[in-house]
């Protein structure tokens, strides 16, 4: 344990010219960009070569922070999330080297394919993995959060902040909208058309995965968001599944309530995407979606072994 913990001292020290355990005034002001961190993976795998290492690609609002935070609270294997705060990132990955599970490590962000990969190689994990949710129900849970997150927010509630960086970003999307916030599907409709919303998140999984090649996708394991927790019971060994995580409690939307041109511009690119999808997973289980027509897609868990 202490040489992984000197090994991993060494190589920050290396790359970010002081010590992790000494300079904590450094430690507090240090950035490292996406890119950097998916390398500094990269790096943490070649001092733990034994270490089984799954990654799950993760589009908001599929389950990914019931899956972490649940994977870590029952010690089931090492959780890096590798888009969190810097100095928590580091933590954990520092961890892997620290505590190291021997059921290995289970690494998570909101990062598209190309930015994990473009430091990194697909063959450093034995399972890499995606939960494919209907895009529109995505934008529903997504706006039904941030009105969530905003009424708490505006009421003076403390929600943490992560969650506060999070509110005062939405909050000048309202006020330079001149939009008039209340908790309702007018509101929501009004934030799922704004040109922030429409930015960052139409054509999520475009974004994700729209600049793959078909060989690329072959990599990931999708599976069905409404199998999750069949998912989390059969391949992380829960006896049974884990609670929801950040899930939104009051939907103020159905799918009917979004007016077309709204869905259109959410959608447009991640039709393609999906079709993409669909055509490279030909011969799995596949089923039609019920409430938007997009294909939901499951394919069986696969463990890759390393060359």
């Amino acid at each position: 344990m202490a040489e992984s913990s000197n090994d991993f001292d060494a190589l920050f020290k290396s790359k970010f010219g002081f010590s992790y355990t000494e300079d904590s005034d450094a430690l507090q002001e240090l950035r490292v960009s996406p890119y950097d961190r998916w390398k500094l993976v990269s790096e943490i795998l070649d001092l733990l070569p034994d270490a089984p290492a799954s990654l799950f690609i993760h589009v908001p609002k599929t389950g990914g922070t019931t899956l972490g935070e649940s994977v870590a609270r029952n010690n089931l294997r090492n959780v890096v999330s590798c888009d969190a705060e810097d100095k928590e990132f580091l933590s954990m990955l520092r961890a892997c080297c620290v505590a190291p599970n021997e059921m290995g490590i289970l690494f998570r962000a909101h990062h598209p394919y190309g930015t994990i990969f473009k430091n990194n190689d697909e063959s450093r994990f034995d399972f890499i993995f995606s939960s494919f949710r209907d895009p529109l129900s995505v934008h529903i849970s997504n706006v039904t959060m941030i009105l969530e997150r905003l009424d708490k927010y505006y009421r003076g509630l403390d929600q943490g902040q992560g969650v506060q960086k999070f509110c005062e970003i939405w909050d000048r999307v309202i006020v330079e909208g001149e939009l008039k916030f209340n908790n309702s599907s007018e509101c929501a409709v009004a934030i799922l058309a704004s040109p922030h919303y429409v930015k960052t998140m139409a054509g999520v999984y475009d974004k994700f995965f729209g600049r793959c090649s078909d060989e690329q996708l072959r990599n990931v394991t999708f599976f069905d968001y409404r199998q999750f927790d069949t998912f989390m019971v059969q391949r992380f060994g829960f006896e049974t599944p884990p609670e929801r995580r950040n899930v939104a409690q009051n939907r103020k939307l159905e799918i009917q309530d979004i007016p077309s041109m709204v869905s259109q511009t959410l959608l447009e690119k991640d039709e393609q995407i999906v079709d993409r999808i669909q055509a490279l997973i030909s011969g799995e289980m596949q089923q039609p979606d019920q409430t938007s027509g997009f294909i939901q897609l499951v394919k069986s868990a696969f463990r890759r072994k390393r060359n």
